[in-house]
């Protein structure tokens, strides 16, 4: 259980200094998408399929400036225009 905790501490940790360094590059509005899963390794392709869905998603109904995008924790950090809504 304690190693689940440092694996779930330790992402969070990951993003959190992921998304300080994104926003401080970029004076524009900046959001995030992240999947909180918990890895199973039969699932990691199910989850792959998902938050690229999403990204897909996201990409179709923004004008998106930036793009940061880290697979291996499923998380992307985009910054766009205040008008970039479709």
């Amino acid at each position: 259980m304690q190693e689940l905790l440092k694996i779930v501490l330790d992402k969070k940790e990951r993003i959190y200094k992921a998304r300080q360094e994104f926003k401080s590059d970029f004076a524009v509005l900046c959001f995030s998408l992240n999947l909180s899963y918990l890895f199973i390794k039969n699932n990691k392709n199910e989850v792959k399929i998902l938050f690229e869905f999403a990204l897909n998603l996201l990409k179709d109904n923004f004008i998106i400036d930036n793009i940061y995008i880290n697979y291996n924790d499923f998380f992307a950090l985009f910054s766009i225009k205040e008008d970039a809504f479709i």
